[in-house]
């Protein structure tokens, strides 16, 4: 058992971490189970999925539809989101970033298609461009997935 205090920094180490951008979906999610001191089994239990698309997730593999990133990041008061980024220029563009920490641009075919299926499906829920980075590559951005057009009009 985690003592209580260690807890509680660690907690407040997962909010710091996050309002800076410095936290991946992935590492997120595992610090959070362990801060409430979970299996997966148990933590899956405590959200409502299945233990198997935890522990797929948690290994890099999975890949979660919007919904049940919403599930596993509700106990801590999280959220997926996007966030604007300051560019050389001064300029603002609006962005959601989906890090991996296997490695998407080196790691297993199955790991980038699942890796891209995600970002295609946050692109189109969130109208927004999903930018996919390799945290394993020190950030390097391997993908840039634009929103689709809505229906019945032309991308341009």
């Amino acid at each position: 058992m985690v003592p209580a205090a260690v807890r509680e920094a660690k907690r407040a180490e997962l909010y710091e971490r996050a309002a800076r951008g410095e936290l991946g979906l992935i590492e997120a999610v595992r610090m959070m189970r362990k801060i409430a001191n979970k299996t997966q089994a148990a933590y899956a239990a405590l959200v409502g999925v299945s233990p198997r698309v935890l522990m797929d997730f948690e290994r890099g593999a999975g890949n979660p539809t919007l919904e049940t990133l919403e599930k596993l990041l509700r106990p801590f008061g999280l959220e997926v989101g996007v966030r604007r980024v300051a560019t050389a220029t001064g300029l603002a563009v609006r962005r959601f970033q989906l890090r991996t920490e296997a490695g998407a641009s080196a790691g297993s075919t199955e790991l980038r298609r699942n890796a891209l299926s995600l970002a295609r499906t946050c692109a189109n829920k969130l109208g927004t461009v999903v930018e996919v980075i390799d945290a394993a590559r020190a950030g390097v951005i391997v993908a840039r997935v634009e929103p689709r057009p809505p229906k019945g009009r032309a991308a341009g």
